[in-house]
């Protein structure tokens, strides 16, 4: 996916979106907010962005498509946050056993991971 951009609008992707993991990452370990409680709302808000991103895809609306990436590093900002604390245990709800370490790690991977793919594709 990279290898279709130029290399100053990558490398600015990556910053952006270390910025955001790292602030993220540090909400979800300061917050007394429970996130872990939240599957059924992570949910609608992947069928909301599902549906859009159909709508995005056959309206030739060009701002639509940035909306698009928009609302998805907002949803998988989301989805880091809940990820982190499921992993990070603690007075939470929910948690990932000792045993699920591939599983979080890969959770977490696909969060940033499309993360940056949306900010790269807002850069465009």
């Amino acid at each position: 996916m990279c290898s279709l951009y130029d290399v100053r609008e990558v490398l600015i992707a990556g910053g952006i979106t270390f910025v955001i993991v790292l602030s993220l990452t540090i909400f979800a370990f300061q917050t007394k907010i429970d996130f872990t409680v939240m599957s059924g709302s992570l949910l609608v808000l992947c069928l909301v962005l599902l549906l859009f991103g159909i709508l995005a895809a056959v309206t030739p609306y060009p701002g639509l498509h940035q909306l698009y990436c928009a609302l998805g590093v907002l949803v998988m900002g989301v989805f880091l946050v809940y990820d982190t604390q499921l992993i990070v245990g603690g007075g939470h709800r929910y948690a990932f056993s000792p045993e699920e370490y591939v599983f979080a790690a890969l959770a977490l991977y696909l969060d940033i991971m499309y993360i940056f793919i949306r900010v790269l594709r807002l850069l465009r």
